[in-house]
């Protein structure tokens, strides 16, 4: 099933392309935590649910994105390209409304290998069909623990090799919530679990920190211990970080995409600035090689509106757009792939002349 294939490749994505991935952009998810008569745990993050040395983070708050004004624009240009349609389907599978009832999704890692991942989500309402479609995963098996069923199967992985999966579906306020834990160690399983239920037990406030307001945030706490395979030329650049963070919000029709790393000293913060100052600008000069490149001149034009400032060994870079102008953007790079699917699949077809022309002997 979807949730479990996604859990499987987590922990080496995040492991070497994460890095990369929160200093460029926000990436989308679904699913979320989960809601009791005492306590609210609501889409924003709670640090709670998550263990406070956590190598890394990924949180979004899809319950915000979706009354956002950009998330609005989006869920109406994926009307017009036929998406919904195929969420659509999707739910009639699944046995619940995938874009209303999937509220956020929490991800973390005590460590960058598969089997320290944990994905916290829940579903407003029931889990619909999930608990029978988890029947028919290869090398289905349950056990009971504590009076709670926990579910496993073969995550298969062409990748990094096949893994069992663990998965318990929780009911929370009299069935209102579903709350969904995922791992691919069972220790790992129980722990988020009862984590999770004693957060929700609690009547403590959510503490406010970095996270606060975000729709995406995501975080690497632990930069020294990235496996380093495969990084290249950029080990060396990635050795002067301590930690990264990237954030997404929005505010009086305006969206803002942060990204924070805090260098390893003041020195390599100015080296890690500059780096960054030039990365711009070449994307910048490459656009103007392609005026015609509509992914290129949109690259130049999110470049340009990105400022980067240092303050001690703590490096910062900011990006800020209106609503109406990434929604015009994104509209015209849609426009812009249906039409270059349609002229090169013209192109691929024979003429009316050469289709109706007689064969030559």
């Amino acid at each position: 099933m979807p949730t479990c294939h996604t859990l499987s490749h987590v922990p080496h994505h995040a492991a070497r392309r994460t890095l990369t991935a929160l200093l460029a952009a926000a990436t989308v998810a679904v699913a979320t935590l989960c809601l009791t008569p005492t306590r609210t745990i609501a889409a924003p993050l709670d640090r709670a649910t998550s263990p406070a040395d956590a190598s890394w983070l990924v949180h979004v708050d899809v319950e915000s994105a979706h009354t956002s004004q950009l998330g609005k624009a989006m869920m109406q240009e994926a009307k017009n390209v036929g998406l919904l349609a195929k969420a659509d389907a999707v739910s009639s599978v699944v046995g619940f409304d995938v874009i209303d009832n999937l509220k956020n999704i929490t991800l973390y890692g005590s460590g960058f290998k598969r089997e320290d991942t944990v994905i916290l989500a829940s579903i407003a309402g029931n889990s619909g069909n999930l608990e029978g479609l988890m029947l028919a995963a290869p090398g289905y098996q349950s056990t009971r623990e504590n009076k709670r069923t926990i579910h496993s199967f073969i995550a298969k992985d062409a990748t990094h090799g096949d893994a069992r999966m663990y998965v318990i579906v929780e009911p929370i306020n009299n069935g209102q919530t579903t709350l969904l834990i995922g791992a691919n160690d069972q220790g790992n399983l129980m722990n988020a679990l009862n984590r999770t239920i004693n957060r929700v037990a609690s009547t403590e406030a959510t503490p406010t920190d970095s996270a606060a307001g975000s729709i995406v945030f995501a975080e690497i706490n632990d930069v020294a211990s990235l496996p380093m395979e495969g990084a290249g030329e950029h080990s060396a650049t990635i050795g002067m970080l301590n930690r990264v963070t990237m954030s997404l919000t929005e505010s009086n029709q305006q969206v803002k995409l942060t990204a924070d790393a805090d260098v390893v000293d003041e020195q390599r913060a100015d080296q890690i600035r500059q780096l960054a100052q030039g990365a711009l600008a070449m994307v910048q000069i490459a656009a103007m090689q392609k005026p015609d490149d509509l992914g290129a001149t949109t690259a130049s034009d999110m470049a340009s509106r990105v400022k980067i400032e240092r303050q001690g060994n703590h490096v910062n870079a900011t990006m800020i757009s209106d609503v109406s102008s990434l929604t015009r953007t994104m509209r015209m790079m849609i426009e812009h792939k249906k039409n270059t699917h349609h002229n090169n699949h013209s192109a691929s077809q024979p003429s009316q002349a050469e289709s109706s022309a007689p064969l030559q002997p």
